[in-house]
């Protein structure tokens, strides 16, 4: 009985939990959630990963870029013009999918 009552806590204490995730990338630390939504107290960023250096460390090819789970890169806008278009584009930001 005892086994079960705590089996029964622990699987919904780790129901309620989202994980955060770092990631590395080039020396840089990123995060996401698990739930592919950004963390309340830390940004997303949109990071170019690179497949591919040359001898001298440049990119030589770049894949998709990494956005953490079920997110896409966005491109933010800075400032519109007066019919909603884009005037100036900001860092690109992560947004999720669902």
């Amino acid at each position: 009985m005892k086994n079960l009552i705590l089996i029964t806590f622990l699987f919904f204490l780790a129901s309620n939990v989202s994980a955060d995730v770092t990631v590395v990338v080039d020396g840089t630390r990123y995060y996401c959630t698990e739930d592919g939504r950004p963390p309340q107290d830390r940004q997303w960023r949109c990071v170019a990963h690179c497949a591919s250096r040359t001898s001298d460390g440049e990119c030589r090819r770049y894949k998709e870029d990494f956005c953490g789970i079920n997110a896409a890169c966005t491109p933010y806008c800075d400032s519109r013009a007066s019919d909603g278009e884009c005037r100036r584009y900001g860092d690109d930001i992560c947004r999720s999918e669902d």
